[in-house]
């Protein structure tokens, strides 16, 4: 944290039992393209993969209505304003995935709702960006 703003690790994924499903759920480095769009459709951040330096935070503050992924506008925000971000492949949390999960692979959302979703949030994110240059 010395040297970054934004740090975010790779994950393993383990199931209800604790068995090891997936020992990199990474393969490779989702930050390897900084281009806001594609962040904006991989949706890379992870909250419990973050670690952030406060002037990130006070920056994307406030959240705006309507972006329920706020680990995402961050990192978003962070990538933005030209913060220094890295990523670290080497898992740090095991993260638990079981048949409950919204998140990810067990998404109940449609794409339609993803398109959606993420043009709202593209929105969001120049307003929120150009409405405090103003």
């Amino acid at each position: 944290m010395q040297d970054y703003d934004l740090v975010l690790s790779n994950f393993s994924v383990i199931d209800e039992s604790d068995t090891l499903r997936i020992e990199r759920y990474q393969t490779v480095n989702p930050l390897s393209d900084l281009s806001l769009v594609k962040l904006v459709v991989k949706m890379p951040f992870r909250g419990c993969c973050l670690a952030v330096k406060h002037e990130i935070i006070k920056d994307a503050m406030p959240f705006p209505v309507g972006v329920f992924m706020h680990d995402n506008w961050i990192g978003l925000i962070a990538k933005l304003k030209g913060y220094n971000i890295i990523y670290v492949d080497e898992p740090l949390i095991k993260y638990r995935r079981h048949n409950e999960n919204v998140s990810d692979l067990n998404s109940p959302n449609s794409f339609l709702f993803k398109i959606y979703y993420r043009l709202v949030l593209l929105f969001k994110l120049y307003n929120h960006i150009y409405s405090r240059k103003s």
